[in-house]
């Protein structure tokens, strides 16, 4: 699912940060799936200009990691299985930190239609 970060930078000034691949991370959890987050490790600029800036994301509808006889679930055709159906939190996460947290979103996932 695609979904949009929307940051509004009121400082007056633009704000550099650096990061890697992307500042946000929308992840689905709730009392039964907890995410394992990853982060890539480089070092690039990102400039956040006064005002409203968008930045996209995608929001999974599967785990965000599976292997075969670790504790999290196992891979199915080498990708993590989708998440079982259910009711979900979708939460932001931020790489460094650079605005206050939103309350998580509240979402359903249902079967794929055949």
């Amino acid at each position: 699912m695609k979904a949009t970060v929307q940051l509004r930078n009121t400082t007056g000034t633009p704000v550099s940060v650096i990061g890697c691949g992307s500042l946000f991370q929308v992840v689905l959890s709730n009392d039964k799936v907890t995410p394992a987050l990853g982060w890539l490790g480089c070092a690039q600029t990102f400039t956040i200009p006064v005002g409203t800036s968008k930045f996209p994301v995608v929001v999974a509808g599967s785990y965000v990691s599976c292997g075969e006889g670790g504790p999290g679930p196992s891979c199915v055709a080498g990708r993590p299985p989708p998440l079982p159906p259910g009711h979900y939190q979708a939460r932001l996460y931020q790489n460094p930190v650079v605005a206050l947290t939103p309350s998580p979103t509240k979402v359903t996932v249902t079967r794929a239609r055949s």
